[in-house]
């Protein structure tokens, strides 16, 4: 008989298969915007790196900081039950929460965006808003 493994006594992720995903996906969209606006192979490469450094690894890390800070200072009550080890928000732990909040993102503004660029081109009032739209439903 087998025994379950242990826990880690921790929330986040402990695997970067969704960091490779999302920085694929980042890629993938670089190319589809590179050829949408035609660039050139170096440009569609500076333009996925900017993509995935600053949109999503920097960003995410100023957001879960602030957020992980945030939380362990302002929204943490007094521990009851639990050691007090148990009772803080793991840095970890906010930056996988980034990190699964910001595919919805990417779906909206990397790749419907994307799909709908000849109507949010267009210089008119409607497609101004819904580009606008887009970027709130993000």
């Amino acid at each position: 008989m087998s025994l379950p493994p242990e826990t880690k006594n921790t929330w986040a992720r402990d695997d970067p298969a969704i960091l490779v995903l999302i920085a694929a996906c980042l890629g993938v969209s670089a190319i589809a915007w590179g050829v949408v606006y035609s660039y050139n192979i170096l440009e569609m490469l500076v333009l996925a790196v900017t993509m995935i450094l600053r949109d999503f690894l920097l960003s995410g890390i100023i957001i879960a900081t602030l957020l992980w800070f945030t939380a362990n200072k302002l929204l943490l009550s007094p521990p009851s039950h639990s050691t007090p080890a148990d009772s803080f928000v793991e840095w970890a732990y906010a930056f996988d929460v980034h990190t699964n909040a910001f595919f919805p993102l990417y779906l909206t503004l990397y790749l419907a965006q994307l799909f709908l660029l000849p109507i949010i081109l267009k210089d008119n009032w409607v497609c101004l808003w819904v580009g606008n739209t887009l970027y709130l439903i993000a």
